[in-house]
C-alpha cells in the first residue's frame, strides 16, 4: 500500500528541496555527515539553523551590494566552513 508521501512525484520533492531553506539543511550531506560523529555535534548541528541561516543571508545581501549574483543556500551550505564552529 503506498503512503501519502509516496504518491507525489519526484519532481515536487525535488522542488520542495530546492525552495524549503530548512529541507537543505537539515538533510545537507555535510550536516548528516558532521552531526552523526557524536551526541555534541548532533545538538550543535540540530540548534545551528537560524545562525546558519543568518550568515547565508548576510552573505547573500553582501553579493548583491557588490552587484554579484548570490549563491544558492544549498551552495552555500556545501561551500561554507560552517561545520568547523563547533
Amino acid at each position: 500500500m503506498a503512503t501519502t508521501f509516496q504518491s507525489f512525484s519526484p519532481d515536487w520533492w525535488s522542488q520542495v528541496l530546492k525552495e524549503f531553506e530548512p529541507a537543505q539543511y537539515y538533510s545537507s550531506y555535510a550536516g548528516l555527515d558532521f552531526a552523526g560523529r557524536s551526541p555534541r555535534r548532533r545538538r550543535f548541528f540540530e540548534d545551528a539553523y537560524q545562525d546558519i541561516t543568518q550568515d547565508y543571508y548576510q552573505s547573500a545581501g553582501t553579493a548583491m551590494r557588490q552587484g554579484e549574483e548570490p549563491v544558492s543556500f544549498q551552495e552555500f551550505l556545501e561551500t561554507n566552513p560552517w561545520t568547523a564552529r563547533c
